[in-house]
């Protein structure tokens, strides 16, 4: 399945998407920006086509190119399946980034590529290729390291002096993150500042796809990558052991995402040491999207753990989308990009790294369900239609055309 198949006669380009490592068309809070951004330009009638260089970690993706959603997609690597041996492992990303550069050479006249690597070798040799080929290409940007812990030396040479110097344009998810990018490619770079999106209707159409989950009594939810964010659900562990009422001493919390076995014990054993039962820490691992829908609807509150510290302040919670159109009341830190969207109207907030506060807050909604109630009702009505995808369709599909012209008609 080729993309230039899917190129009508009646647009003059098509957009390819380069990613790898997180799996399409299921997989992390990145596949689903990516299936939403590609939902948009195909709403404008702009073709849109996934690359994906490695295998997939989710054995959900079964097969190595189709269609999904009208996007269209390809695994360029020996494999989808994810070798428990590293070297393979490698040996196969090594395929995908040789077989790019032969896919590119063929589709390079009639293409913008929408560059989802950040920081990283794939990421260079991606941008690296477009430019010897002077192939449009536009960078996302949902995450700003440089600032973090995995922030290493190569990362910070390629935000500085890379990504946004050998790009034509790039779609930052947070304001800070904009204004960092302007601040290092100049005012006339080309910015399409685009928040977490997401698709309503999916909430209704994939709950009815899976049996109904039996729910944990008074459940709170935090869903994420577990390794990645255990520093968050410490936190909220500290919280639970921090409930003071008596509905909320039975309360239970809810893990759900990626968690290596490593990892799990350590936080059951953490939950113990705060005298937390082990039934009331679930720790569900990778669940279907119609599952994690359900969850949310269920939940007394979800919650979004953030900090005082630069990753805080850049990043967008992936997850604000769902919780929103899941219709349950959102607890989180007026932290960074945050104040864009939510206020004391839309959600409920503690101090950041205050677990104390926190447990105030979750029993709060608790002892009083009707506040938890206004807060999502609110939220439905003034927050929804800023990451609705649908509302964001047209400025899209306006910005990729502007950088393809832009490009080839200068």
């Amino acid at each position: 399945m080729k993309f230039s198949r899917f190129s009508p006669a009646s647009m003059p380009f098509g957009v390819l998407c380069i990613c790898g490592g997180f799996g399409f068309p299921f997989g992390t809070a990145s596949t689903k920006r990516i299936r939403l951004i590609g939902r948009c330009l195909l709403s404008t009638e702009i073709p849109f086509h996934v690359w994906h260089i490695g295998p997939s970690p989710f054995e959900e993706n079964k097969h190595r190119e189709g269609e999904f959603e009208g996007i269209t997609f390809e695994y360029i690597s020996p494999s989808v399946n994810w070798p428990s041996n590293k070297g393979i492992r490698i040996i196969y990303y090594l395929w995908g980034c040789i077989q790019v550069f032969f896919r590119l050479l063929r589709d390079r006249r009639k293409s913008v590529v929408y560059v989802y690597s950040q920081g990283d070798l794939i990421n260079l040799w991606t941008l690296l290729l477009c430019r010897l080929m002077k192939i449009p290409a536009v960078q996302e940007v949902c995450e700003w390291w440089p600032g973090t812990v995995d922030g290493m030396y190569f990362k910070k040479w390629m935000y500085r002096n890379i990504m946004f110097r050998w790009s034509n344009g790039a779609l930052p998810i947070s304001h800070a993150i904009q204004d960092r990018i302007l601040k290092i490619a100049g005012p006339d770079y080309p910015l399409c500042l685009l928040p977490v999106l997401v698709d309503p209707a999916e909430n209704n159409s994939q709950i009815q796809e899976v049996l109904r989950p039996h729910p944990l009594a008074s459940q709170f939810l935090w869903c994420g990558m577990v390794d990645g964010y255990k520093r968050d659900v410490l936190f909220l562990i500290d919280a639970m052991a921090e409930l003071k009422s008596s509905v909320g001493q039975k309360s239970h919390l809810r893990i759900v995402g990626p968690c290596t076995e490593k990892v799990r014990a350590e936080l059951l054993s953490y939950a113990g040491s705060k005298n937390i039962v082990a039934d009331r820490i679930d720790i569900s691992g990778y669940v279907s999207d119609g599952e994690l829908w359900e969850y949310c609807t269920q939940a007394v509150a979800l919650l979004m753990p953030l900090w005082n510290d630069d990753r805080s302040l850049t990043r967008f919670p992936t997850k604000l989308g769902q919780y929103v159109a899941a219709g349950s009341p959102i607890v989180t830190a007026p932290v960074g990009e945050i104040k864009y969207f939510l206020s004391e109207e839309t959600a409920i907030f503690y101090l950041p790294g205050d677990s104390k506060g926190l447990a105030l807050v979750l029993d709060r909604l608790l002892t009083d369900p009707a506040l938890g109630n206004r807060l999502a009702a609110c939220a439905t009505r003034e927050v929804l239609p800023k990451v609705d995808y649908r509302s964001n369709v047209e400025r899209i599909g306006k910005w990729f055309f502007e950088i393809y012209s832009g490009v080839r008609h200068a």
